[in-house]
């Protein structure tokens, strides 16, 4: 099942060496922004997600315009928050280092999970 349901014009931005480093890194698959939520004692926290896809995907997401050649897909939900400004970077923990993305507005994402309350 193809889980793309719409496509769209939005492009998002890139930070430092992502450029390089995407396409070897998605390996053909494409680059799929999503996000959980999570509700306990009427307070919802969440965040955005950025994986390569590895497994057949539910269709619930549109595709945005490529970076650096790799389909980019976006849940839904997310292209609102993604249209007024975004871009790939580079998130680093004590595990090591993943995409993430940055916001321009980042203070839309509160206005986003109260928007979106339930868990998921």
């Amino acid at each position: 099942m193809d889980p793309v349901i719409a496509t769209s014009q939005i492009e998002i931005g890139m930070t430092g060496d992502i450029g390089r480093d995407l396409p070897s890194l998605a390996a053909g698959r494409p680059l799929v922004i999503d996000y959980f939520a999570s509700r306990h004692a009427g307070l919802t926290v969440g965040d955005i997600t950025v994986a390569f896809a590895d497994a057949p995907l539910e269709p619930r997401y549109i595709e945005i315009l490529p970076v650096a050649g790799v389909r980019i897909l976006a849940e839904r939900h997310l292209i609102g928050l993604l249209a007024v400004g975004a871009s790939l970077a580079w998130a680093h923990h004590l595990t090591g280092r993943h995409l993430a993305i940055r916001l321009a507005r980042p203070e839309r994402w509160i206005a986003f999970l109260e928007s979106h309350p339930r868990s998921r």
